[in-house]
């Protein structure tokens, strides 16, 4: 996949934070925020942001990826000694009250 965005911001301690579009097809529509170290080396996981999706099965009986229009999952890694997220949010796109 051409394009994959990612941002590098300095920070205390030769650390890096991050946020990095996810490179497997067909998960492209979500980002990593994490930390990464001097080496380049992803140190810890702060977060996932992505459009929200769920999966259905294709016509030869295998999950498939479907993206769900005007919503958002956030998935934050709060407990810094527990690898798996702690907290998710689904978010709805705003919509302006003059939009139709």
């Amino acid at each position: 996949m051409d394009n994959i965005c990612e941002i590098m911001i300095p920070i205390a301690n030769d650390f890096w934070l991050v946020a990095m579009q996810n490179k497997d097809d067909p998960y492209n529509k979500e980002i990593f925020i994490g930390i990464v170290d001097k080496s380049g080396v992803w140190h810890q996981d702060l977060a996932v942001v992505r459009n929200a999706y769920k999966y259905e099965k294709d016509k030869n009986g295998r999950d498939k990826v479907v993206w769900k229009d005007n919503e958002f999952d956030v998935l934050v890694y709060s407990d810094r000694n527990n690898p798996d997220f702690t907290h998710d949010f689904t978010i709805g796109l705003y919509q302006d009250e003059f939009e139709e």
